[in-house]
């Protein structure tokens, strides 16, 4: 079974000077990752079986991480555009 917090912990992310530590949810299966930064909340899903099956634990990680990053700075640079 997957440790939740300690998931949680790892898939924390700290973008300037805030630090976003997703809540996660497990139904029947089915894992939600939820980041709330700024008022927006990103959800990416995935399974317990993937995460649990996955050779490397640290390239699941990396892959959510990096995916949510890139979308908060890409709302982020849309605020910021002159029109």
């Amino acid at each position: 079974m997957i440790n939740l917090e300690l998931l949680s912990s790892a898939l924390t992310i700290v973008i300037a000077d805030t630090i976003i530590k997703p809540k996660i949810e497990v139904n029947d299966g089915s894992v939600k990752i939820i980041y709330e930064f700024s008022g927006m909340t990103i959800t990416e899903l995935s399974t317990v079986f993937e995460i649990e099956q996955c050779f490397r634990l640290d390239f699941f990680v990396e892959k959510v991480t990096l995916k949510i990053k890139h979308q908060i700075y890409n709302s982020m640079s849309e605020r910021y555009i002159v029109r």
